[in-house]
């Protein structure tokens, strides 16, 4: 089917969403610092850019609107299954995917076991207090103090579901359009918007020294929580009303 822009709203905002990985993949460098991390940035984002405007462009060149109606986005679907050079860049397309979901669903575990720890945390009769890990005192569902049958049971939750729903979507599309509509857009509008009106609505925030205008603060705010509320519910709105309706 063809994307529209009430459709595209939703992708973008899961594209900007993905910068939130950036501080866990900070913590995990060797050598923290901010000039290794732009070293880092400063080489993969190149990369990245070109790689994927190529594989884009290539495709649209090659089949046009079918990448996106018949296949649902993925280019690869448009050649034959007989294609034997493509059948090799399908093979490179698993040992990709098998090497690279590991490190993004570290991010998911790890926010998962944090989620249930607030909860076992909150509703607990004697609430876990904090530990010192390597002399630094850590919270409850700090990664450090992660034991590996919790690891196992959570990362085997995610990658389990996320087959299910691979299996079920009819493409990468409406993945797309879901995660950034549930997920991308509250992380990019709603959530901001929020923790921005409290510190700037605070008499006791440190901000209030260094703004001009809180008010003015305030109100941008509140416009971004509520216009990521209407996007949030468009776009999961429009990606439900074509899939239906296309079924049909």
């Amino acid at each position: 089917r063809q994307m529209c822009i009430r459709d595209s709203i939703s992708t973008f905002a899961l594209a900007y969403g993905y910068h939130f990985n950036a501080p866990y993949f900070y913590k995990e460098l060797i050598d923290r610092n901010p000039e290794t991390m732009m070293q880092t940035i400063k080489i993969s984002f190149p990369i990245i850019t070109i790689s994927y405007l190529l594989t884009g462009l290539c495709g649209y060149l090659t089949f046009g609107s079918d990448v996106a109606t018949k296949t649902g986005g993925n280019v690869v679907d448009n050649y034959s299954n007989t294609d034997t050079l493509m059948n090799v860049g399908r093979l490179g397309l698993l040992l990709h995917f098998a090497s690279v979901y590991p490190v993004n669903s570290v991010l998911a575990r790890r926010s998962l076991h944090r989620f249930i720890a607030l909860i076992r945390y909150t509703f607990a009769s004697v609430p876990e207090t904090t530990r010192l890990v390597n002399g630094q005192r850590v919270l409850p569902g700090d990664p450090s103090t992660t034991k590996m049958r919790a690891i196992i049971a959570e990362a085997f939750f995610i990658v389990s579901t996320s087959t299910l729903i691979a299996v079920m979507v009819p493409g990468i599309g409406v993945v797309m359009e879901l995660m950034g509509a549930l997920f991308g857009i509250p992380s990019t509008f709603i959530v901001p918007g929020i923790i921005g009106y409290y510190v700037f609505a605070s008499q006791y925030s440190p901000w209030l020294q260094t703004c001009e205008n809180p008010r003015l603060e305030r109100a941008i705010c509140i416009g971004m929580i509520g216009s990521g509320c209407i996007m949030s519910v468009c776009g999961l709105g429009s990606t439900f009303y074509t899939y239906f309706t296309a079924a049909k």
